[in-house]
């Protein structure tokens, strides 16, 4: 794609794609970081996009490190959660016993509008998800 840009003349002004930084900036959110130690200077760093959306090696200091590990153990909880909920809705999509009895307790509980279950989900649906479920008022 930059390649594609590039051929386009010097005077038109190039914007980067906002889907793709925003496709970026999802996934980002989801994978925990690689956090590596440089030998030769002893410090920690992460490859991490610039200002320019540019990936980069980025030297980090140990407090950082630390609060890079505690967010990647989260984003490991998270990923986990979500990967268990795509294999349970899996089984319903697999089952036509299960599709037919999660359908008739939705009638017997007089759910108005009835749950479809979506198996696999991009990073952007997930994270619509995610602010759906934030309250809308201050608690």
């Amino acid at each position: 794609m930059k390649a594609a840009v590039s051929l386009f003349p010097e005077s038109m002004i190039k914007l980067p794609c906002a889907a793709h930084r925003l496709h970026l900036t999802i996934k980002d959110l989801f994978n925990p970081k690689n956090i590596s130690l440089d030998l030769k200077t002893n410090e920690y760093y992460i490859y991490d996009y610039n200002d320019e959306y540019q990936l980069k090696k980025i030297h980090i200091s140990t407090e950082k490190m630390n609060e890079l590990q505690k967010m990647n153990s989260i984003k490991s909880n998270i990923n986990t959660i979500v990967s268990k909920c795509k294999h349970l809705v899996g089984s319903f999509r697999f089952s036509e016993q299960l599709t037919r009895k999660f359908k008739e307790k939705q009638k017997e509980l007089k759910i108005e509008d009835p749950i479809k279950l979506i198996q696999d989900v991009g990073g952007t649906v997930l994270l619509i998800c995610f602010y759906q479920l934030l309250p809308t008022k201050p608690l």
